[in-house]
């Protein structure tokens, strides 16, 4: 304790508040952090977003859509902020909702595969007679675009491939996936 000064201002800093939220395994005691953080600074955006994350992860999608209000209030251009309302309205099963935020999302940065992968995914869960499928099929594609060496995002359009009954594709992204990530779900097509 070389520097009890440093250590107080730190035990009550927003940010060092939100450090340790990142760390902790337990839900809970990562909501505990992040509140601390935000009654010391109501509008940090990180804090908002990480318990927003953290509410959903306990499908506590009331507090986590608060959550996301409150990022999106201060900075409604926050790609992420629409990304996580994409979410909870995609665990809510709303795809028209889901859809119109990520769309949002996608308008404030064109260039996150992670919000075509979501895109993909609300349009395949919600296709009828396969509607969406050259919607969903186009995302996924983006999402491979932008990062073609992300199984993840291989796998994904695996998948999407695979819910169409367009199996060769499904098969060389499966396999694919699996050169780049043995231990991906590609394997299970």
């Amino acid at each position: 304790r070389a520097w009890p000064i440093l250590e107080e201002h730190a035990q009550k800093s927003a940010d060092v508040c939100y450090l340790r939220s990142l760390v902790e395994n337990s839900n809970a005691k990562a909501i505990a952090h992040q509140d601390e953080a935000l009654a010391l600074d109501p509008g940090h955006a990180q804090a908002l977003e990480a318990r927003a994350r953290r509410h959903m992860a306990l499908k506590d999608f009331p507090k986590a859509f608060a959550d996301v209000e409150r990022l999106l209030a201060s900075r409604p251009r926050s790609p992420q902020g629409r990304f996580l309302k994409a979410r909870i309205f995609q665990a809510l099963h709303d795809p028209l909702q889901a859809l119109e935020q990520v769309d949002l999302a996608i308008a404030l940065d064109a260039e996150d595969p992670s919000s075509y992968v979501l895109k993909c995914e609300i349009l395949a869960e919600s296709h009828e007679g396969g509607i969406h499928q050259e919607q969903a099929l186009a995302a996924a594609t983006h999402a491979v675009d932008l990062e073609p060496e992300h199984p993840g995002y291989l796998e994904r359009r695996a998948w999407c491939h695979h819910g169409f009954q367009q199996y060769e594709e499904a098969i060389a992204d499966a396999r694919r996936c699996i050169e780049l990530g043995p231990g991906s779900n590609a394997a299970r097509l």
